[in-house]
């Protein structure tokens, strides 16, 4: 997950493609500027995921950043908004999505286009 556009804050557009892949180092700079804020926000996407990155060394350093700051992200994450049209990735996102939770400390919510993923964010952000 590659944080993509944040000039629409409190809706923060993540990308997964791989010509949009940062280093850890950016992902965790752009993720630690917007815990700053103090303020609730949500993560929209859509579309397949990345192919899974197998450098262990990676996954252990993005494990331990979260870990680390779990309670932030579970207080100021609404939620991530993740658009699926395709019947077969969205079954795959469903599966994602009942561990995505457990680790990252936030929901995640699918939708199917644009006015639920709109509707869905309203309604996250208006919760208090």
């Amino acid at each position: 997950m590659y944080i993509q556009d944040t000039s629409t804050f409190p809706v923060v557009h993540l990308s997964y493609k791989a010509e949009d892949k940062t280093s850890l180092d950016v992902l965790f700079e752009k993720f630690e500027s917007l815990l700053s804020k103090n303020q609730k926000f949500v993560f929209v996407s859509e579309g397949p995921f990345a192919e899974e990155d197998n450098d262990h060394e990676a996954r252990k350093r993005v494990g331990a950043w979260v870990k680390a700051n779990r309670a932030t992200l579970s207080r100021l994450i609404v939620g991530l908004v993740h658009t699926e049209t395709d019947e077969k990735r969205r079954v795959e996102a469903e599966q994602f999505a009942k561990i995505f939770q457990q680790f990252s400390g936030y929901p995640m919510y699918l939708v199917l286009n644009k006015t639920e993923s709109d509707a869905t964010i309203k309604r996250l952000l208006s919760e208090e």
